[in-house]
């Protein structure tokens, strides 16, 4: 597994958590994880020195070994790509992640000259003074993002086959959302959910109590007819249990697929998207959840919309995803308006670096 990448400007270099260097080739390469690819997208895009990390370790011998490693070889001015939404607490998407982030506390303790640092986590950047708002992970979806050859069609959906929920990793608010689905509208939904690993997270017996069963949904080889029968998309991003917006290709997928969805993230994701010239379905369905800061009210409130939804008749949904068309094709738009935007940050961002 990586670590992270770092370039000098010129070279591409890995740090494996062996914490072994290995210089990577400046080519995309499909067999390669995305990690990799983003890595090196970074590296034609930005000729300035930068940190590219992923997943930093906790333990301090590690952390220790990594901070002398990144001494030894970047000595000048560099940029920092936070790959990953910031790790809050140590841990990332579960229960009480809303304390300081320790990626920036090690990126501090690295003590290397680091003139700008880009993060996804919309709002974090308020309190820190070279904290720059810009989503690296997004930034690098939207790049490769294309145009959906098989574009929904109002033939293909199944007006009875409402929800779809795609979920790989276990995660707290995964499971609450597909245990809903399953209890109550098995019927009408698909979902999917890997096995915890070693078990579900403590956390999840607060909500569901001690007799929780595990709900294992095997992944699918292609979620691709899944997306053309379903209505609706109920995306559950990597993040929820924290204060500041981020999301994912999860979010970008739906709206590629020209789909409607309840979005199950951090307070106020839904506000964010619109702010970046995205619509929502606030006229169709109650999206007040995203107000909610209450991360187990926010649940609650979201299994409630689902459960209206539900309730719908069969004309009811069919005419009101019709009426929706013009949102579906409006967002599926501005997703290239966004990646024209993004470009034109970064295109600032180099040119203050320079400066």
């Amino acid at each position: 597994m990586t670590i992270l990448y770092f370039s000098d400007g010129k070279d591409l270099y890995q740090i494996t958590q062996q914490f072994v260097i290995r210089s990577v080739l400046p080519l995309k390469d499909p067999a390669q994880n995305i990690s990799n690819n983003a890595a090196v997208f970074y590296k034609e895009k930005l000729k300035y020195p930068f940190v590219l990390s992923l997943n930093i370790p906790d333990a301090e011998p590690q952390k220790q070994k990594l901070i002398e490693l990144l001494r030894e070889k970047i000595s000048t001015e560099l940029i920092w790509l936070l790959f990953e939404p910031a790790k809050f607490n140590g841990r990332r998407g579960f229960w009480d992640d809303n304390s300081i982030c320790t990626d920036l506390q090690f990126i501090h303790d690295t003590k290397l000259k680091v003139k700008r640092i880009l993060i996804g986590d919309n709002g974090l950047e308020k309190n820190y003074e070279n904290v720059k708002s810009f989503d690296p992970y997004v930034f690098y979806e939207l790049q490769n993002n294309s145009d959906n050859p098989n574009k929904q069609n109002l033939n293909n959906i199944d007006y009875s086959c409402v929800f779809s929920c795609f979920n790989k990793k276990f995660k707290t608010h995964r499971y609450y959302i597909v245990d809903h689905l399953l209890k109550h509208h098995k019927e009408i939904s698909v979902t999917t959910l890997v096995e915890p690993k070693p078990h579900p997270p403590h956390k999840v017996y607060e909500i569901f109590g001690k007799n929780a069963n595990d709900i294992i949904m095997p992944a699918v080889k292609s979620l691709d007819p899944y997306r053309k029968k379903y209505m609706i998309n109920i995306i559950t991003e990597t993040n929820y249990f924290t204060p500041y917006q981020n999301f994912s290709e999860k979010t970008i997928d739906t709206i590629r697929y020209r789909t409607p969805f309840l979005l199950v993230a951090p307070p106020n994701t839904l506000a964010f998207l619109k702010s970046l010239g995205f619509k929502t379905f606030d006229k169709y369905w109650d999206e007040t959840y995203d107000k909610e800061k209450d991360h187990v009210k926010r649940l609650q409130m979201l299994t409630k919309t689902i459960d209206k939804i539900a309730k719908m008749s069969y004309n009811n949904r069919k005419s009101m995803y019709i009426d929706m068309q013009d949102i579906l094709i409006h967002n599926f738009e501005n997703l290239n308006t966004l990646k024209h935007k993004l470009e034109l940050q970064l295109k600032d961002l180099e040119n203050d670096l320079y400066s």
